[in-house]
């Protein structure tokens, strides 16, 4: 190999890792050497690991299909998400990333003042867990996350999730003083949406925030798809959790257009796993 291309390969690997998406896919579009060496999976790859990503084994285009959706989506990353998707999970996380940026956008336009995508991961605590196995099927049991930190607009949000009842709730707390002091005068309702990526538990929920601390079950589809073991070990290692929170409460049409739109969703999904049709539509 030349002491040119050795030099060419050295300038690429060390500077790879400071291009986004964007600029990867202006760069695969010229028709230079350099452009074949920034272009290549690799470089994807380098992308996907600094957004938190480890996808190894996953082919250039879905690499490059995930990248394109998490920056085109603008999702705010949890910290440190350092997570291993494998092929599927790749597919889902874009489907997932597409679709909150849609509702995204379709809010603004609607005269929405703020709305946010985010990705995060929330881990339950291993001895719950171990509850949670002892006896998959008490109701009087409550599984809470470490919560996760979430700003919308002005306000500021712990969120946690809390399995009980076979069903996942979303418990919101707002960090804000104002409201603290003055919640029924200073909070803002909010709404926030929340999909899992996940091949043990399927969760596609609304849940209306009009206080500023409440435990809510929300509206909408969840199901186990696999095993009480299977949905365990997805706490021990984080479900994954792509979201979208949004100013306003939720309308009456809306509700009813989300509603009607559980059928295909679940289509989409391609659940086959045994009796998801039995999943509790609220």
């Amino acid at each position: 190999m030349s002491s040119s291309l050795l030099l060419q390969d050295f300038v690429i690997s060390h500077t790879r890792s400071y291009f986004n998406a964007v600029d990867l896919c202006s760069i695969e579009a010229a028709s230079t050497k350099t452009s074949a060496g920034y272009s290549s999976c690799s470089s994807w790859l380098t992308v996907a690991k600094y957004a938190g990503l480890a996808l190894a084994g996953i082919d250039k285009r879905s690499v490059k299909a995930v990248c394109r959706a998490l920056h085109s989506a603008n999702l705010t990353l949890g910290s440190g998400l350092n997570l291993q998707l494998p092929s599927k999970g790749v597919h889902e996380l874009t489907k997932a990333a597409e679709h909150m940026q849609r509702n995204r956008r379709e809010h603004l336009a609607a005269g929405g003042k703020s709305a946010v995508t985010f990705i995060e991961r929330f881990f339950f605590e291993e001895e719950d867990v171990d509850s949670y196995l002892d006896d998959p099927d008490a109701i009087d049991l409550v599984l809470t996350s470490h919560p996760i930190t979430l700003t919308v607009g002005n306000a500021t949000f712990e969120l946690s999730l809390n399995w009980q009842a076979k069903t996942m709730w979303l418990e919101v707390h707002s960090t804000n003083v104002s409201c603290l002091l003055h919640a029924d005068r200073s909070f803002s309702p909010l709404v926030i949406r929340l999909r899992t990526v996940s091949d043990s538990l399927c969760l596609w929920k609304d849940f209306q925030v009009l206080k500023p601390h409440t435990m809510l079950k929300g509206d909408g589809l969840c199901c186990l798809l696999e095993t009480p073991e299977a949905l365990a070990d997805n706490m021990d290692d984080g479900i994954l959790v792509v979201g979208l929170a949004y100013d306003g409460a939720t309308s009456q049409v809306q509700r009813r257009r989300a509603t009607q739109g559980l059928g295909e969703m679940a289509q989409a999904l391609q659940l086959d796993a045994p009796g998801w049709k039995n999943a509790l539509l609220l």
